[in-house]
């Protein structure tokens, strides 16, 4: 009986040893998974600040885009306004030359008289 007695101490103190290694490897494992979280926390909080950020330059190139359209458009406004000033300006040279012609004709019939 003593030496089954002492065979179950055994492993009692065995099972006792296992269960307090056990429990050390849960403790470092705990401490780990808080090390972990912690590190999670860290990068959630900066994705967090990328993501404002992100928001922020998405803004800013909405409103440069805006303004590129609206300076396009003045662009073209005054593409228009030169070809029309062009077209007007021939046909005011055309209508000058038509008037020196008929200035320097009706001269020389003022100088026939």
């Amino acid at each position: 009986i003593n030496k089954e007695k002492e065979n179950l101490n055994n492993i009692v103190t065995d099972l006792k040893t296992e269960i307090s290694k056990t429990n050390e490897v849960n403790n470092q494992m705990q401490v780990e998974i808080n090390d972990m979280t912690k590190e999670i926390s860290k990068f959630l909080k900066h994705n967090k600040v990328l993501q404002s950020e992100k928001e922020e330059v998405e803004n800013q190139l909405t409103c440069i885009n805006e303004e590129r359209n609206q300076l396009n458009k003045v662009v073209d406004d005054l593409k228009c306004e030169i070809s029309n000033a062009a077209v007007e300006k021939i046909e005011m040279e055309s209508k000058l030359d038509k008037f020196t012609s008929e200035s320097i004709l009706m001269s020389k019939e003022m100088d026939q008289l």
